[in-house]
């Protein structure tokens, strides 16, 4: 009776642990549902990759369909980011530093989409990186607001420069704290 007890201890960690683990994976997908980053892994040797299921929802891409391989996966971005994104894979694996990159990306439905990736690679014991692995987060709200005000600051910028009129800044004090430049 006594191994029996034992048996049925080890059983109700066993699954008190497995429950525990389903758990904590329902939260970090929940995370990332709620924080719009994915995770990835990619094998350096046989370019298999990895996807987190926030991952799939940021690119559009169906669940059943499985994680792309590495050249599908950077078929996703524009061709300027292509080129910086695989600047800094490169970088990650010929130095083992991690590194951060922001892309533009197409998606399937047609939709542009800013991405913030994080490059994180893995050594072996030789010290060769075997694997790169990190994030990718959905900054597409902050990076149109960073251009928009891109834009209105330049609009200012041309009214100082340009406008037939003088134009000034104060502070609330009434201190000047800008002149236009007279036109001659």
């Amino acid at each position: 009776i006594p191994s029996a007890l034992a048996h049925v201890a080890r059983e109700l960690r066993g699954g008190q642990a497995e429950n525990g683990r389903r758990a904590s994976e329902a939260g970090l997908q929940e995370a990332q549902a709620v924080g719009s980053i994915g995770d990835w892994e990619v094998d350096r040797d046989s370019g298999t990759m990895s996807w987190s299921p926030q991952l799939f929802r940021l690119f559009e891409r169906p669940l059943d369909a499985g994680p792309p391989d590495l050249n599908e996966g950077l078929a996703y971005f524009e061709p300027l980011s292509l080129e910086r994104t695989r600047t800094q894979f490169w970088h990650a694996i010929d130095t083992g530093e991690c590194c951060e990159v922001e892309q533009t990306v197409c998606l399937p439905s047609g939709a542009t989409r800013y991405h913030a990736t994080r490059i994180v690679p893995q050594k072996d014991a030789t010290g060769r990186v075997r694997k790169l692995f990190g994030t990718v987060q959905d900054i597409t709200e902050r990076t149109l607001a960073e251009q928009k005000l891109r834009r209105t600051s330049d609009e200012i910028e041309d009214l100082y420069h340009n406008a037939h009129c003088r134009y000034h800044s104060a502070d609330t004090e009434g201190r000047l704290l800008r002149i236009d430049r007279p036109h001659l």
